[in-house]
C-alpha cells in the first residue's frame, strides 16, 4: 500500500515536471519559429528612461565610446511585450541593445556591404561560424567582447568589404530585418531543438499514460492491487528517461552558451 502512494506521487511529481517543460518547450518553439518575421517597433520618439538596472552596463558602453541610438519594442509570442534601448560606437560600425530581462547581457553586431554579419555575445552567446555569418562569446568582461568584435569586424573586412554605417535608427531597424531573415535561424536552432525535445518528452509520456491506463482498464484484466501497483512502477520507469532529458535541456543550454569562443 505505502508503495503505491509512494510510486503514484512520483508519478505526480515526473507528469508535473513534463508538462511544464513541454509547456516551456511550445513557448521556445513559437519564439525561435517566429523571429524571422518578427519586427522591431520604434519607440524611440517616446523617450523612455532606461530602468536603474541597466545603468552599470549603459556606464561601461559610454567609456567603450558608445551613446544611446534610440528605442524599440516587440511583441514575442508567449511572452510580454518588451522594451530595449540601442546603442552604437562611435565609429558607427557596431550596435548594440539593452532589455530588462538580462541587465548585462549584450550582443555586439556588425553589418556588412554583402550582408554579411558579425557579433560577440556577453556573457552568453552562441559560437557560429558560416561564409556570411560569424558569432562569438566572451564571458570574461563587456570591454573583452567589444575589443573581440572590433577585431572580428577587422577580419571580415578582409572578404566582406568595409562594415556598413549604422547611423540613425532606420539604419538600425533595417540591418535588424536583414539578421532576422538570413541568420536568426542559426542563432536560434539550439532553441528549436531544446523546444521539439520537450515537447517530445511530453508526447512519449503522454502516450505511455494512455496506453497503462488502457491496459489497466481491458475487461479481461484481473486488476488487484499487486498488479496496479505493477503497472504504475513500470510507467514510472518508462517516463524516467523523459523526466531526467527534460530536466537537463535548461542546463544543457545554459552551459552551451557560456562556453567562451576559443582564440584563433
Amino acid at each position: 500500500m505505502i508503495s503505491s502512494i509512494i510510486v503514484t506521487f512520483l508519478l505526480i511529481v515526473a507528469y508535473l515536471i513534463l508538462f511544464i517543460q513541454g509547456r516551456n518547450g511550445i513557448v521556445i518553439l513559437l519564439i525561435s519559429l517566429g523571429e524571422k518575421k518578427r519586427r522591431l517597433e520604434n519607440i524611440s520618439h517616446l523617450k523612455l528612461y532606461p530602468p536603474d538596472k541597466l545603468q552599470a552596463t549603459i556606464d561601461t558602453l559610454t567609456k567603450l565610446g558608445f551613446s544611446r541610438l534610440g528605442e524599440t519594442r516587440i511583441k514575442i509570442s508567449g511572452v510580454k511585450t518588451l522594451d530595449s534601448w540601442a546603442f552604437v560606437s562611435s565609429d558607427k560600425f557596431t550596435t548594440t541593445d539593452l532589455g530588462e530581462t538580462i541587465p548585462n547581457l549584450v550582443f555586439f553586431n556588425s553589418a556588412f556591404i554583402d550582408n554579411a554579419m558579425v557579433e560577440t555575445g556577453f556573457p552568453y552567446g552562441e559560437n557560429i561560424e558560416t561564409p556570411h555569418f560569424r558569432s562569438r562569446v566572451i564571458t570574461s568582461n563587456i570591454e573583452d567582447a567589444y575589443i573581440h568584435q572590433t577585431k572580428q569586424i577587422e577580419d571580415f573586412s578582409k572578404k566582406h568589404g568595409a562594415p556598413r554605417r549604422i547611423e540613425t535608427m532606420n539604419d538600425y531597424l533595417y540591418w535588424d530585418i536583414i539578421f532576422r531573415e538570413q541568420y536568426s535561424w542559426l542563432k536560434f536552432r539550439r532553441n528549436t531543438l531544446i523546444g521539439i525535445i520537450n515537447i517530445i518528452s511530453l508526447g512519449y509520456s503522454i502516450v505511455s499514460l494512455l496506453i497503462v491506463i488502457g491496459f489497466l482498464l481491458s475487461p479481461r484484466n484481473n486488476l488487484t492491487t499487486t498488479h496496479y501497483y505493477k503497472n504504475l512502477l513500470f510507467l514510472l520507469i518508462a517516463i524516467a528517461p523523459a523526466v531526467l532529458i527534460s530536466l537537463s535541456t535548461p542546463f544543457i543550454a545554459f552551459f552551451s552558451m557560456r562556453q567562451e569562443t576559443k582564440p584563433d
